[in-house]
């Protein structure tokens, strides 16, 4: 279990890649490598946000619900 300090220096890491990056209105997956001199960022993918169904139709005619159940099925 991380302490709260160790987990807020992970947090203000990963805030400030997101903000490099200029992502202000989306989410993230980001990884992180704790080590010997504090957090380092491994990658910061940004993940399309709440209308995800919506935007992947518009954007590319996946129907993005359907599709997530396919690639769950044997």
């Amino acid at each position: 279990m991380f302490k709260k300090t160790s987990i807020h220096a992970a947090e203000a890491v990963a805030k400030d890649a997101v903000h490099a990056l200029g992502l202000r209105s989306s989410t993230a997956h980001i990884e992180l490598m704790r080590t010997e001199d504090g957090w380092k960022v491994i990658e910061v993918g940004p993940r399309i946000g709440g209308f995800r169904k919506d935007l992947y139709q518009l954007s590319y005619g996946i129907n993005h619900a359907v599709n997530d159940v396919l690639i769950r099925i044997p």
